[in-house]
């Protein structure tokens, strides 16, 4: 399908002398958020690859969006068991847990725990 039917897609620029197509970035914003709307929270990699753009494009876009207040980005373990950073529509984000746990309260549980498994519980 040629450039000049997708209306509202490409804007034409004039670049050294000739006319070239760029996305628009508008469209291109309400494609990204709908994109995950659909589908939930998704990896940068996945916005460029579902949307088959640029990187470049992809990252003023995203960061429009999310000073806009539409989007937000959040770090979660991924399937290959890295924490990556994802993208979802704001507020959509999964709570993260806020409570701490000191250390040596739960280490210090440990110890009581084994030290009574291994006397039976007469310690």
């Amino acid at each position: 399908m040629p450039i000049n039917t997708l209306p509202g897609r490409y804007t034409p620029s004039p670049i050294n002398g000739t006319i070239q197509h760029k996305r628009d970035k508008a469209t291109l914003q309400a494609d990204a958020i709908a994109l995950l709307r659909e589908n939930g929270p998704l990896p940068k990699k996945k916005i460029i690859t579902a949307l088959r753009t640029a990187k470049w494009l992809v990252d003023e876009v995203i960061e429009k969006a999310e000073a806009e207040g539409e989007i937000e980005r959040f770090r979660m373990l991924s399937p290959r068991k890295r924490m990556d950073e994802y993208w979802c529509i704001a507020g959509m984000a999964p709570v993260s847990t806020t409570t701490r746990f000191n250390a040596s309260a739960v280490l210090a549980a440990m110890q009581a725990h084994a030290l009574q498994l291994a006397t039976g519980g007469r310690a």
